[in-house]
């Protein structure tokens, strides 16, 4: 089959699950526009009236932004430190000031790759040179993973070879004057007998008024003169630099997200029609006009009129608070920790650590996955430009537990080394997985900088007088 816009079985498969995360990474906004798809109206709707009691028992809804909150957590978490580079040249590094068209630097280009990867757990990366005119230097392209339609792995001289990876473009074409059009292409890229070809299809209009999508430019890119032998694209996911669709990572969170919104907008419509009293009246003249406040009374001639308010009594709406605590600590333990209310205490803040210690295994291996896959990005990088250099390697961060010494355990630490119970380079070690110690400090250099900075607190010996 000769169709570029061919969908791969599980992006089909996947399509509505990516669909549904980006709404709950965007937040309330789009969760409310998207109506009856995560908030079912109370009953099947009859009329005008019922569809604007419907938008009123939306507006009331609170939706609780988790999902969007952890995913913005996790991304603070691994980048807090910024990646390391090892087997690299200073100098190459300098060329990580802008990596993108956009002018995006390295750092900025891997929050916005990571930030996909935490999202809907798949995102992939095109390595491209520029045109000659434009300057030859090489840049990266970000394709989320609705752009990626299509992919094909083969074996090819005993290895699972990258040869077929068909992205969706949307770009602006200009429409007059002052207005532009959004349309789409396809690029489809190629391992054609063994070197990398790479097509672009646009959209044309039959006579029939139907599109179809046919090849306008082929393009053979080139290294040093000479074809590449591979395609230069790179997936992210939580597996590595492979192609297989993996459930997104805050799926769970998302599901639970949707059921606490939904108990929400059940608690604030019970809240509306119970929290405030109610009079009511028997007895009185239906003819009589009643009002409420503190200068009217209300009067009849009737010896049996009744007069009262109707108050909300009982625990229904109790159940849905608790209901709503509970989602949260669910959600919470499904990797929204961070959502908790905050505990005090020494056993609280210890039993807290352990928690984190348990949840940082998820994420530190999203960041192992990412760093394999910036690795192979960079690898190719280098090899377009010529440059060997195949032990490079990128390592994003994975320490995500807060193990900072406190005083009591510095002190005895300290009394220790001074009583000769623990030698210099044990002090040393403990300090520094303590976070007390910078990063990339060795306890050499750290004794080097304690002759040459320590201060000159005086004379210890008493004066003497002659």
């Amino acid at each position: 089959m000769d169709d570029v816009t061919v969908k791969h079985d599980e992006y089909t498969e996947f399509e509505d699950v990516w669909e549904t995360m980006r709404d709950h990474l965007s937040g309330s906004r789009k969760i409310k526009e998207a109506g009856v798809k995560y908030l079912p109206m109370l009953g099947e709707p009859s009329n005008k009236t019922d569809v604007s009691d419907y938008e009123a028992y939306k507006m009331r809804a609170l939706y609780y932004e988790a999902t969007k909150r952890t995913q913005q957590a996790m991304l603070g978490a691994i980048t807090m430190k910024p990646a390391t580079y090892t087997n690299l040249d200073d100098k190459y590094q300098e060329q990580f000031k802008q990596v993108t068209l956009d002018g995006y630097s390295m750092d900025t280009f891997q929050r916005n790759v990571l930030s996909e990867l935490i999202g809907v757990s798949r995102v992939g990366v095109l390595l491209e040179r520029a045109k000659a005119d434009q300057g030859g230097h090489m840049y990266f392209s970000q394709y989320k993973a609705e752009e990626i339609i299509n992919w094909r792995f083969e074996r090819v001289n005993d290895e699972i070879v990258l040869t077929l990876v068909v992205l969706m473009e949307t770009y602006e074409q200009e429409d007059g004057r002052f207005a532009t059009e959004e349309r789409t292409r396809y690029r489809a890229l190629e391992l054609v007998d063994g070197i990398y070809v790479q097509s672009v299809f646009e959209a044309q209009t039959q006579e029939d008024k139907t599109v179809v999508y046919l090849q306008s430019e082929e393009v053979v890119p080139v290294n040093v003169g000479q074809p590449l032998d591979y395609i230069p694209f790179v997936f992210f996911t939580p597996m590595g630099n492979v192609p297989t669709v993996a459930e997104p990572t805050l799926c769970s969170v998302a599901t639970i997200n949707e059921s606490h919104y939904r108990t929400s907008a059940d608690l604030e419509h019970g809240r509306h029609f119970t929290g405030l009293p109610t009079a009511w009246v028997a007895g009185f003249d239906e003819e009589t006009e009643l009002k409420i406040g503190s200068q009217v009374a209300w009067v009849s001639n009737n010896p049996q009129a009744k007069a009262g308010f109707l108050e909300f009594t009982g625990t229904g709406l109790g159940a849905l608070v608790t209901a709503l605590i509970e989602k949260q600590e669910q959600m919470a333990t499904m990797g929204a920790r961070m959502l908790r209310p905050p505990k005090t205490g020494v056993e609280a803040a210890e039993t807290a650590r352990i928690y984190q210690s348990a949840e940082s295994g998820t994420l530190a291996g999203l960041a192992k996955a990412a760093s394999e896959s910036f690795t192979t990005l960079l690898q190719y990088w280098l090899d377009w430009q010529g440059l060997e250099n195949p032990d490079v390697m990128v390592d994003l961060n994975t320490d995500y537990v807060d193990t900072r010494i406190d005083a009591g355990m510095l002190t005895a630490l300290m009394n220790t080394f001074l009583a000769g119970g623990i030698s210099y380079d044990t002090l040393f070690y403990n300090l520094q997985m303590g976070e007390l110690i910078p990063d990339g400090t060795d306890s050499e250099t750290e004794l080097d900088l304690i002759a040459t900075q320590r201060p000159d607190l005086g004379s210890t010996e008493p004066e003497t007088g002659e």
